[in-house]
């Protein structure tokens, strides 16, 4: 597999996942706060807590799935067969695309927070994914300068789907502004399946 054409595909794709990231995680707690009555948390002694606390158990929640995302795509994927990372990036994000659009769109908070778990989850295996998809053709010497470029890539995705969610908030709402960061990734569905195709076919080898 060459490394220009996996460059610029995933450089491509960079641009969608930094525009998802920045119009989701910049919005979930509005939505959350909005369009939700959180439940109300209780300890003896200290009485009702602040709903501030339902965010440090999400987070919480989230680092341990992230985790063992992390740890599933590191040992338990065999990332060096060809088609395989596209494929893997393929379900992921069509996954994470589902659980946007139902947890816009949910009206129980429980469904909410699942849904919100799964993306996480889903969130963190993908990058591990990514980022062993490229070193594995990348070499040493130039390693650290194409990571830091795929960062700044996807600050650029971030600055357009910052501003485009953003808008669409004001507009029409926090429900359809987190469905559309959801569907940004909806270009990646076409992506991958391609390079998945060619890879079986041995073109981008």
């Amino acid at each position: 597999m060459q490394t220009t054409p996996l460059l610029l595909f995933l450089f491509t794709a960079e641009l969608f996942v930094g525009g998802f990231f920045e119009g989701f995680f910049r919005l979930y707690r509005v939505h959350f706060l909005t369009n939700f009555t959180l439940p109300t948390l209780t300890l003896p002694w200290i009485g009702a807590l602040d709903e501030v606390v339902w965010f440090g158990i999400l987070d919480a929640l989230s680092g341990l799935l992230g985790i063992a995302g992390m740890e599933i795509a590191l040992r338990k994927l065999h990332l060096d067969r060809a088609a395989l990372p596209a494929r893997l990036l393929l379900i992921v994000y069509g996954a994470i695309i589902l659980c946007v659009i139902g947890f816009a769109f949910t009206r129980y908070f429980a469904l909410a927070v699942i849904t919100f778990l799964l993306i996480k989850f889903l969130v963190e295996l993908a990058d591990p994914i990514t980022k062993s998809w490229l070193n594995l053709h990348l070499a040493a010497n130039v390693r650290a300068t194409v990571l830091s470029l795929r960062s700044q890539v996807s600050m650029v995705g971030q600055l357009g789907g910052g501003l485009g969610v953003g808008l669409v908030a004001n507009f029409f709402g926090l429900r359809v502004a987190l469905a559309l960061a959801g569907l940004l990734l909806t270009p990646l569905l076409v992506l991958y399946n391609k390079w998945a195709k060619l890879a079986r076919l041995g073109v981008n080898q």
